[in-house]
């Protein structure tokens, strides 16, 4: 069964989930594009857009594992694989913004039709058109929900994301950006009365090159800290506070 579910999304937030437009825009403000480098603090402006709801990032992508986790854990779902579009598309002032979702769940139960835990995939689009810049790219991943019985005040939640994208740059010459963004959470506790993530631990990584060539490589570990927020150390050092 496919059914199809159009989000709507606000003009003054509807920035990619692939974050890869953060990586054009700082690449075209600089006066020698040959010698531009991602340096650390670029990376998070980059890595803090794929937590925002409003974009289809992590947030967006927790909550919706979770509503439906919690609308479709009945025993008539048992065994049953069903599957969604998620789409959304609006223009703001900077540019036009999107994505496009198919996702996937399955349900599984007890001998005796007792939910147990739901585990949810997908895979899709997302796009930024403007005056001088295109992106787009790719967004896939997994989740897997527990606690679904009603004893249980929270879920516990694990997933895995990795995007791609690549970002043309309308100059004098057109120029590329290509990059991979890699993220895995585990034990992530999220509450049933607020639907908030309450605490919780992960890991990232971002690769990538630029149009010259360049090569640029950070990871580090992530946890989260209640109230839409969160804290990246990279392994290097450096911590660097998140927020959605």
């Amino acid at each position: 069964m496919i059914n199809r579910l159009k989000l709507p999304v606000r003009e003054t937030a509807v920035r990619l989930t692939l974050l890869l437009f953060v990586f054009g825009t700082i690449y075209g403000c600089k006066e020698n594009p040959a010698e531009w480098k991602a340096s650390e603090q670029e990376a998070i402006e980059i890595i803090s857009r794929a937590f925002r709801s409003d974009n289809g990032g992590l947030a967006m992508q927790t909550g919706m594992a979770i509503v439906l986790s919690a609308s479709q854990a009945k025993a008539a779902n048992c065994g049953l694989k069903q599957d969604t579009v998620l789409k959304a598309r609006a223009t703001g002032a900077d540019g036009t913004h999107g994505y496009d979702l198919n996702w996937s769940r399955q349900l599984t139960c007890s001998s005796s039709r007792v939910p147990l835990k739901f585990d949810h995939s997908f895979n899709g689009t997302t796009l930024f058109e403007g005056p001088n810049l295109t992106a787009d790219g790719q967004v896939s991943g997994t989740a897997t929900v527990l606690g679904l019985d009603a004893a249980s005040r929270e879920y516990t939640l694990s997933q895995r994301i990795e995007q791609k994208g690549t970002q043309r740059i309308r100059a004098s010459q057109t120029l590329l950006l290509n990059s991979v963004l890699n993220m895995e959470t585990t034990n992530i506790r999220i509450s049933k009365l607020s639907g908030q993530i309450l605490d919780g631990t992960g890991r990232l990584t971002v690769n990538g090159s630029t149009a010259t060539g360049n090569k640029f490589s950070y990871s580090g570990s992530l946890r989260f800290t209640g109230g839409n927020t969160a804290t990246l150390t990279f392994d290097g050092g450096g911590s660097h506070s998140l927020s959605w």
